[in-house]
């Protein structure tokens, strides 16, 4: 969403700064917020004139402009392009990157970062919108001035040329209902596709939000404890994941993904063998995650105790989750005491070997039940199962909550949230540099671009800088990119419920090494348009080696519709891919100056809120991550006096807390 600067003028800005932060990508946000609450006074800025960088979500027209852009940019430098395929655009920056000499300077290193923003990190590889549907066959819906209608004949020259439609919404009194007769269709009558495409995409186009990196939050993960922690949660609005869904490699279609004893034995396509060792292994994984949540004994006679557990404790009993155990059921501790040897050994290997689980299972629990993204161990893939299985029943029948309005949403609301308790927030400014010691390699400042062209960069003082690993010339790229489609349907695609699902396609099934994952969501999360017929979107993300092949998520859209039972039709598309880091520079030996490096993403979020809290870890080794700090708290409830104790007064606290910070800060400017 496009919104403007929070700072729009140089008196604005303070000298110096305990944090700058690059980019408002989602962990920069989380990580600004924190810092704020924790007291410290923050710089956050971006060059683009939105909040969330690739965690971001545009609109229609936005995404259309840019492509647009893409391709003029591409033909003016003599690119050779074609209706499927745009190469990268190359940066040009209007702004001086010049860094002037001053005394500053003169005992100083400046490392330069790359002034290209997230567009341009985006490679094009289609866009195409479809609007024109003709009528081809009998049964084609269409519109007449005299209502609804249904293709009843088609034309058969030379003896016939009229075109019969039955209007389906009159009904004679003999039961029937009345034909009319074209004899020039194309004047008089249009198909219902082509009216639904109209509707979508032209009259209520802005309606349509695209989130560049779609996530989902798990109902009871680290996600959730930080938003409700930080307070945050206030800001955004929550749905429930309806389904999990699972393109079986074997049939081809679509399956329900079994996370309960009910699903597990109404499965068609699971044999009776295969159900019994899944429920046994699951079954397991829930003992392994309730004693794993027990809480660890301060003293050793409680540690000794501990130790014989031989059943679930009750607090894990009666929290929803599908697969908790009867309270009198013991737990195998020979199996659980099995499994710790395991912990370092290939996940698929242990499923296959120890578990005795077949391929198809094998493939089902690493992909759809512990979403794993590539090889991990036993270790990892328990926890991340453990903590999909520990997350059902919270709300809803999945373990998965949708955020209203886009997942673009979240890194807005940290922005807003950091933005109360006293951060500075610059969009439209772009960092161009970050000075060093040169005697202790220490971060000194950062360099921005000016505001009005001709101007020199403004050096802000800092200690600590945080940016993006694609903004440092230093940091290396990985082999992998990741490949993102985005699809617009008109109809519904799911025939029952509402249309807020999640799609795992597993490796190998199109050919690729990685998993795809797809989201279908609705009107209901205010993303697209209500229209009378339904409106689908449909995300659909994975990693690929080198340029990798475009068409891969065309084919698997193609094998979603094929399981399609309603009367679905893509209207619009768009395909583009961007690069990964893998590693840190050299510029990782700077003390103050932390990097950003985001994973290939997948279905959930938590791994950002991780990430966020190991960089303020570093910047704030004593504070609690996104708690106030006592010392701020103090300040707030004695500038309060008597009005600290009333429920119903946010805005006075808020603004109470940021007199405070402007205090603090010009006190030490002084």
């Amino acid at each position: 969403m496009t919104t403007t600067s929070s700072t729009d003028s140089e008196g604005g800005l303070h000298k110096q700064y305990d944090v700058i932060l690059c980019g408002t990508g989602l962990i920069q946000s989380i990580v600004a917020s924190a810092l704020a609450r924790a007291g410290k006074t923050v710089l956050h800025c971006d060059a683009a004139d939105y909040y969330g960088q690739l965690d971001a979500v545009w609109t229609f027209p936005y995404l259309q402009q840019l492509y647009s852009k893409d391709e003029n940019q591409n033909q003016a430098e003599g690119s050779i392009t074609t209706s499927t395929t745009t190469t990268t655009t190359t940066t040009t920056s209007t702004t001086s990157t010049t860094i002037p000499d001053t005394d500053d300077t003169t005992s100083c290193l400046v490392h330069y970062l790359t002034t290209q923003t997230d567009q341009t990190c985006l490679t094009f590889h289609s866009m195409h919108t479809k609007t024109d549907f003709p009528i081809l066959h009998i049964g084609t819906k269409v519109v007449t001035p005299y209502g609804m209608g249904c293709i009843e004949q088609l034309p058969q020259p030379p003896q016939q040329l009229t075109l019969s439609i039955a209007l389906t919404n009159w009904t004679l009194t003999n039961g029937r209902h009345p034909r009319l007769f074209v004899s020039s269709p194309a004047a008089q009558i249009q198909t219902q596709a082509q009216v639904d495409a109209q509707t979508i995409l032209q009259q209520h186009s802005r309606s349509l939000a695209f989130d560049i990196t779609p996530v989902l939050v798990y109902a009871a993960g680290t996600a959730v404890d930080a938003l409700l922690q930080s307070g945050v949660a206030e800001y955004l609005e929550w749905k429930a994941l309806e389904g999990l869904l699972y393109l079986n490699p074997q049939t081809q279609r679509l399956d329900k993904v079994p996370c309960n004893k009910n699903d597990i034995f109404l499965s068609p396509t699971l044999g009776p063998m295969d159900k019994r060792r899944l429920m046994k292994f699951l079954q397991l994984a829930m003992d392994y995650y309730g004693i794993a949540q027990q809480p660890q004994p301060e003293h050793e006679h409680e540690q000794h105790e501990s130790s014989v557990v031989t059943s679930l404790n009750e607090r894990h009993l009666n929290q929803g989750r599908s697969l908790a155990r009867p309270q009198n059921k013991a737990v195998q501790t020979s199996e659980l005491e099995a499994l710790e040897q395991y912990m370092d050994m290939p996940f698929s290997t242990y499923l296959e070997e120890q578990q005795k689980l077949s391929p198809a299972l094998i493939s089902l629990v690493r992909f759809a039940l512990a979403l794993e993204h590539g090889d991990s161990s036993v270790r990892e893939g328990m926890r991340q199962l453990c903590q999909h299985m520990g997350s059902l029943g919270r709300f809803g029948t999945t373990a998965f909550l949708v955020p209203l309005y886009g997942s673009g949403e979240l890194a807005q609301a940290f922005c807003r949230s950091a933005a109360v308790y006293g951060a500075t927030y610059m969009l439209r400014r772009t960092p161009l540099a970050v000075q060093i010691h040169e005697t202790n390699s220490r971060v000194k400042g950062l360099w921005l671009a000016p505001m009005e062209e001709g101007a020199s960069p403004k050096l802000i003082s800092c200690s600590h800088v945080v940016v993006p690993a694609s903004a440092l010339k230093s940091s290396v790229k990985s082999e992998s990119k990741v490949l993102r489609r985005i699809s617009v349907l008109r109809g519904k695609l799911i025939t029952e419920g509402q249309q807020r699902h999640a799609i795992i396609i597993p490796p190998s099934t199109l050919g690729s090494s990685s998993p795809i994952y797809g989201l279908l969501l609705d009107e209901t999360v205010n993303i697209v348009p209500r229209v009378p017929n339904g409106c689908t979107l449909v995300h659909l993300t994975t990693t690929v080696v080198g340029d990798g092949d475009a068409s891969l998520l065309e084919k698997a859209l193609e094998m979603i519709l094929a399981d399609a039972k309603n009367d679905v039709e893509e209207i619009f598309q768009t395909c583009f891919s961007y690069d990964l880091y893998e590693s840190e520079g050299p510029d990782s030996s700077i003390e103050g100056l932390h990097q950003v490096r985001c994973a290939a993403p997948g279905l959930e979020v938590d791994a950002a809120f991780e990430k966020a809290k190991e960089i303020f870890s570093r910047i704030c080794p004593n504070d609690e991550f996104l708690v106030i700090s006592k010392q701020l708290e103090t300040e707030i409830k004695e500038r309060l006096g008597d009005h600290a104790d009333e429920d119903d007064d946010e805005k006075r606290v808020l603004e109470s807390a940021i007199g405070i910070l402007a205090e603090t800060e010009s006190k030490g400017h002084e």
